[in-house]
């Protein structure tokens, strides 16, 4: 019998993507300052900031009587003009993971002037705006409004919300403020988190579960996970053995990243599907196309496109194309060489990508993905099989 414990047995990596979003903070705005997140690990979550000669943003009457934030234009220089301006801010510790922003926001049309309502970040960089300027036309009414910011490192970072308008008096309400981790993390101590790059987080897993797979757009879309020494397994001298899963739900099977150690000239390994539809675990010395140790299943994926499939690769570390061996479903893959020059071993080397890989970078996975793992040993082909079915229950007969 194989458990879920001695499946987890030198497991380095286990990247969750799903949207639920974990609780920092969403409260209501009932206080001008010191409103502190549930959790308690943001301070003076709100902070005033009239900036503009005049302008105000305040703790008042909102436009059904209300108490939330207003903001008003001042008199004199009203507009952005590249300082902090009428503006509510978060100040907050954020670690290096992709967030979501949203506020709920008020114009009123007796003086809508305001040509932007937008998010600021500071130590952040933004990677999707889920809702643009020109969604903001619904006048004396609520709108909820949402973008995504990434923190590429673990910083003090702040987050605002600010408004465009060069007429002085020109008001629009803040409530609701919130600004939540989006759930794209290891689950392992190691705690190497993805980043975000436009991968969206609400599509249905494997077992149906909404909200428990990333889709990527075949395009742009894809995941960075900073350079980590545990997702490394080679030193140039000799290499170290590893597997590596996932679930994959493909639109299109030709050339399909899953997971890349590297890429371009900072390759590593690359774990996928090729550009005739097979199954690839590829090994590259040094960063090249070659030498390049390299195992395509001899069946296409084709057949799986539009349906879940869960594919193994394992390398045993010994430097030779033998040493890789290919899953699918649990099954052992028949599979051929397509190796290059003399192969020594792997260099550590560069960043990890999800949805995103293979020679230049350039290829994007046109579908969804869950569940990956990788563990810093070779998975045997009863493991391979029980890792397969651990998703119906924890105890599974090998």
């Amino acid at each position: 019998m194989i458990n879920i414990s001695s499946l987890n047995k030198g497991l380095v990596a286990h990247f969750r993507l799903a949207s639920d979003l974990q609780k920092v903070g969403s409260e209501g705005i009932t206080d001008s300052d010191n409103q502190n997140f549930a959790d308690g690990t943001i301070n003076e979550w709100i902070v005033w900031q009239t900036g503009g000669a005049g302008g105000t943003c305040a703790y008042d009457a909102g436009p059904g009587g209300e108490k939330t934030a207003k903001i008003t234009v001042g008199a004199t220089n009203p507009g952005y003009t590249g300082g902090a301006l009428q503006t509510t801010q978060i100040t907050a510790f954020v670690e290096g993971r992709s967030y979501i922003i949203s506020a709920d926001v008020y114009i009123p049309s007796s003086n809508n002037n305001w040509t932007r309502i937008f998010a600021e970040v500071g130590s952040m960089t933004w990677t999707t705006v889920l809702a643009n300027d020109a969604d903001l036309t619904l006048e004396d009414g609520w709108q909820r409004v949402s973008w995504i910011a990434t923190a590429l490192a673990d910083v003090t970072g702040y987050i605002k919300i600010e408004g465009n308008s060069t007429t002085p008096g020109d008001v629009f309400y803040i409530d609701n403020v919130s600004a939540k981790p989006l759930l794209i993390a290891d689950l392992t101590p190691n705690g190497n988190h993805p980043q975000n790059f436009g991968v969206t987080l609400d599509q249905a897993d494997h077992k149906g579960v909404a909200n428990g797979a990333g889709l990527a757009n075949g395009s742009s879309d894809y995941l960075l996970i900073p350079d980590s020494n545990v997702l490394s397994f080679g030193d140039s001298l000799s290499d170290k053995p590893f597997s590596i899963s996932a679930w994959v739900n493909m639109t299109d099977s030709i050339t399909f990243p899953i997971f890349s150690k590297g890429i371009a000239a900072t390759r590593e390994y690359y774990f996928g599907t090729s550009s005739a539809r097979n199954i690839v675990f590829g090994l590259y010395d040094n960063g090249g196309a070659t030498p390049s140790l390299v195992r395509f299943s001899d069946s296409s994926m084709a057949s799986y496109e539009g349906s879940w499939v869960h594919i193994i690769g394992t390398y045993d570390g010994t430097s030779v194309v033998g040493g890789i061996i290919l899953y699918a479903n649990g099954i052992l893959e028949s599979s051929n060489d397509q190796s290059s020059g003399v192969y020594v071993a792997m260099h550590n080397l560069g960043d990890a990508v999800m949805f995103r890989g293979y020679s230049d970078g350039s290829s994007y996975a046109d579908g969804s993905i869950e569940e990956v793992k990788i563990w810093n040993r070779v998975l045997t082909p009863a493991e391979a099989l029980a890792e397969y079915n651990s998703y119906k229950s924890n105890l599974v007969v090998s």
